[in-house]
């Protein structure tokens, strides 16, 4: 049985025509992924009762390209001295000072220090410093471009308050929910 050359020729298109799709397709995904949006896990308890262990969330990468972070929002970044991805508040801005004291995140900025609202913590718990019971307040003075990023449950969070201020360029998007 012989082939008919016109339906080879049109197979042959069609397969290649498919494999256009597919990897223009798979383009479009890998940059999506890359540079506008990905999605994450929340593995561990430090972002307890905003996200709790094995939600999803999913990353937007454009938002900082053309605004600047805001006080609350929920990023993720990457950990200074790890390269382990976590979810974190920002409750510090560039050019502040933040100070935790008596479980309590302060600012003070242009010689004015102001208590901070915080009505996404569970009022139930005593909120200090990782892995002690702090009597004494502590500062960190955040240089340009430097954010204080802290876990909503704070007794297990590992956060700004042990690893320091995290640089702008550490912080990959805004969680979205």
């Amino acid at each position: 049985m012989k082939l008919n050359p016109k339906r080879v020729i049109y197979y042959e298109r069609y397969l290649w025509d498919a494999f256009i799709v597919f990897a223009v397709f798979l383009f479009i995904y890998l940059f999506i992924q890359g540079f506008l949006i990905s999605s994450g896990t929340v593995f561990g308890r430090s972002m307890e009762n905003t996200y709790i262990n094995n939600d999803k969330f999913v990353i937007n990468k454009l938002k900082y390209l053309f605004t600047e972070p805001k006080r609350f929002n929920v990023v993720q970044v990457v950990a200074p001295g790890e390269k382990q991805l976590v979810i974190k508040r920002i409750v510090g801005m560039p050019g502040e000072t933040v100070i935790i004291k008596r479980g309590s995140v302060f600012i003070k900025k242009d010689g004015n220090e102001e208590k901070i609202e915080e009505p996404y913590l569970n009022k139930n718990k005593m909120y200090t410093t990782v892995g002690s019971r702090q009597t004494e307040p502590k500062n960190f003075t955040l240089k340009k471009n430097e954010y204080f990023v802290i876990g909503d449950n704070r007794p297990v969070s590992k956060d700004s308050r042990s690893y320091g201020p995290v640089h702008r360029n550490r912080i990959v998007g805004y969680v979205a929910n």
